[in-house]
């Protein structure tokens, strides 16, 4: 262990001798953390109070041996608060990847990198309630979400792809072609096979803005890696056909496919066999320069629609929150909730699974698995629109589904998804040298079906709020604010669900909750790189019927942090 710093320095004035080369490039982040959490003292049954904090340096290299080939690796760097000398210190590779270009055609990499499809077969999605946030939670939660390898709507995974595209004279103008095979899950013991995931694209290009195209995608065991004979194999495939037609300021889009989960075993005798589909169609209209969308679409995804790839959420509701996790005079264990989606970098899942994952009724019961939900049918529209000179930015969309099949009755829900943010730089509006800004938001989210006196009725609403403030007092000195309510009330019914994503069982529940996160700040940026943020916030949650549940959190935070 005494080696490695000496290692590390003179691997650091090699590697800086030859980036003398310009064949290496050095950048990176580093960010230092001070927080401290605490329950109020009329909680006298739990540990009251907890405080943490780290140091990580997060150093990047690219390093470019040849015009063609690219290795990429992400050494870090990490202190604990309170590691004098070195106690508890690690250096961590998070990233390591090999890119190039094979006959200048043909793209490839190996090792971490980063896949996506469409929102049916590849694709994750963007954790709840995260759209257009107030910028003191967004500051946070961007943190968790690199923590993560959270870019976008990509899943970080180890393995290799490659991509080319080939010319044509006539029909089209060129066909893409991709593919990609990672690594799911490893051996473990002798009991548990591997398990990889590969997918295929295919598109064709009409025109710029036309294309059709195919995908499949496959999460499957190799049963053979274990010795286990009795061990059942597990394949989940989804192949979809895709197209996008673009006619003057108008665009017409659709996706339609299927899914089958096979369950076999070794002698490839099948346990389980389950086929679902899908299809949406939609069309786009671009007005007043492309800064107003307007869209409209509908789509129906049956109840046995399974796609690991797609319907895998960002994160994971049984999950242990990471702060403070036992509260009130029941000293139960806390649920996942609003402070831990801004705060919590512990709750994120970061890899692919073939069981549909639980969710908070509370936060998104209509579509908790984005677009691809089993059991959903409807109709989706939205309206966005951004001022050419990003003086206001508004967003408004409403999603009017039904179930295909009833769940437990012949009866079907009905669910309406409602969502609306905005953004209004008052400093560009009456021309003031510093910031102010405000973001606002909405949600609404509400189930219904007549239980026709057999069963109960089904009425779960629930609304949220979102709103932010940043105003610029002095040059790069920032107050920040925000505030989070999420208020529920209601029946629904829970389905219970077998190893096969078979709906078993029903457990009806109410819900009459309220959570509310306020936080507020002051962050000095010393320039677009390096800020220093110190903030508080509380977070509160009431129940209307067991007050004896109810709890708080407040919380004070410092963060220094770097990009260089």
């Amino acid at each position: 262990m005494k080696k490695i710093p000496i290692i590390i320095a003179l691997s650091t004035i090699g590697l800086c001798t030859y980036a003398q080369n310009q064949k290496v490039i050095f950048n990176g982040a580093a960010r230092s953390s001070i927080e401290s959490n605490w329950l109020p003292q009329t909680d006298t049954t739990n540990i009251d109070q907890a405080t943490g904090g780290n140091t990580v340096v997060d150093l990047r290299l690219d390093i470019k041996p040849s015009d063609n080939i690219r290795l990429k690796t992400d050494l870090r760097f990490a202190n604990p608060m309170g590691g004098f000398w070195g106690q508890g210190a690690t250096i961590q590779l998070r990233h390591l990847s090999l890119k190039g270009v094979a006959g200048n055609i043909f793209k490839y990499r190996f090792g971490d990198i980063d896949v996506k499809m469409t929102p049916y077969t590849l694709y994750n999605y963007d954790g709840e309630l995260s759209k257009n946030e107030a910028e003191i939670f967004r500051f946070t939660r961007d943190i968790n979400q690199e923590e993560n390898f959270n870019y976008g709507n990509f899943w970080r995974q180890q393995g290799v792809d490659g991509a080319f595209r080939l010319g044509f004279d006539k029909f089209i103008q060129s066909a893409d072609i991709s593919g990609f095979m990672v690594r799911n899950r490893s051996v473990e013991g002798n009991i548990i096979p591997d398990r990889l995931q590969g997918g295929t694209v295919v598109k064709c290009n009409i025109n710029s803005g036309s294309y059709i195209g195919f995908n499949y995608i496959s999460l499957f065991d190799l049963p053979k890696t274990v010795s286990n004979d009795t061990k059942e194999k597990y394949q989940n495939s989804v192949s979809t056909a895709i197209a996008r037609f673009t006619v003057k300021d108008f665009i017409l889009f659709g996706e339609a496919g299927v899914s089958v989960s096979a369950y076999t075993d070794t002698s490839a005798v099948a346990l389980k066999d389950i086929a679902g589909n899908f299809f949406e169609a939609g069309i786009t209209k671009l007005l007043l320069s492309k800064q107003l969308t307007l869209q409209a679409s509908y789509r129906r995804v049956s109840d046995d629609f399974i796609s690991a790839g797609a319907q895998t959420k960002r994160i994971n509701y049984s999950a242990t929150p990471q702060v403070l996790p036992l509260v009130s005079e029941k000293s139960f264990t806390r649920s996942v909730g609003l402070f831990d989606l801004v705060k919590d970098q512990t709750i994120y899942n970061p890899s692919i699974t073939p069981q549909l994952m639980p969710y908070d009724y509370s936060l998104n019961h209509v579509t908790p698995y984005g677009k691809a939900t089993p059991n959903r049918k409807g109709i989706s529209v939205a309206i966005d629109y951004t001022d050419s000179a990003h003086v206001y930015a508004s967003g408004l969309s409403a999603d009017l589904l039904k179930d295909v099949r009833g769940e437990g009755t012949e009866e079907l829900r009905n669910y309406l998804l409602f969502n609306w943010n905005g953004m209004l730089a008052i400093h560009k509006l009456i021309d003031l040298d510093n910031t102010l800004q405000i973001t606002a938001g909405i949600q609404y989210a509400q189930s219904n079906r007549d239980g026709k006196l057999l069963v109960p009725d089904v009425n779960l609403h629930s609304i949220a709020y979102d709103a932010g403030v940043v105003v610029e007092l002095a040059p790069r000195f920032d107050v920040l604010a925000g505030a989070k309510l999420l208020t529920v009330e209601g029946t629904e019914y829970a389905s219970v669900r077998n190893e096969f994503n078979e709906i078993t069982d029903y457990s009806v529940f109410s819900l009459n909750n309220k959570q509310t996160l306020y936080a507020g700040g002051v962050r000095y940026r010393f320039n677009d790189n390096i800020a220093l943020t110190l903030q508080g916030s509380t977070y509160n949650v009431t129940h209307v019927q067991k007050s004896e549940y109810d709890f708080s959190i407040q919380q004070v935070y410092m963060i220094f942090s770097m990009k260089f």
